[in-house]
């Protein structure tokens, strides 16, 4: 049998019982604030979450998952591609500990080598480690496979190892 090469969960590895909870999404009219796609690097601030801001800044491994309902009697939740961008929805995060593996996202017009390691690329996406940067509180992680969406103009999915 064969690995599905598009994985259809955020969390790919975990070392014990993962470590998830709920907060608010921040109001999407708020300066900077956008939809939160599953697999972004978020940050809460004043309770509420948003995508974390600063590129290549200190980041909480903190994560958003699968996880959007929007009918209450459903028993199936929302993929990875199912956007929070509903003010106060609740947004469900991970936080990954070290050697977990998070299926995150790279930003439009990056890339990134096998085993290369991650930052904050300022919009909830990732980014190549940036020689600027001071290892190792501002690292996220190491890619666990090479990516190249430097002409792309979206997102691409990266698998990533935590450190």
């Amino acid at each position: 049998m064969m690995a599905k090469s598009a994985p259809s969960t955020i969390v790919l590895k975990c070392a014990g019982e993962p470590n998830y909870e709920e907060f608010p999404l921040a109001p999407i009219t708020a300066s900077g604030v956008t939809a939160i796609t599953p697999g972004m690097l978020v940050e809460t601030v004043a309770g509420e979450v948003r995508p974390h801001t600063t590129q290549g800044g200190n980041a909480e491994r903190m994560f958003a998952i699968e996880g959007l309902n929007e009918d209450s009697v459903s028993k199936t939740l929302g993929d990875i591609d199912v956007d929070y961008d509903d003010d106060n929805a609740a947004v469900k995060v991970w936080f990954p500990r070290p050697g977990d593996i998070v299926y995150a996202l790279l930003g439009p017009g990056q890339s990134v080598a096998a085993e290369g390691l991650v930052q904050s690329a300022s919009d909830g996406y990732l980014m190549a480690y940036a020689a600027a940067a001071q290892l190792p509180e501002k690292m996220i992680g190491r890619a666990t496979e090479a990516v190249d969406n430097s002409a792309g103009t979206t997102a691409a999915r990266v698998r990533v190892r935590i450190i």
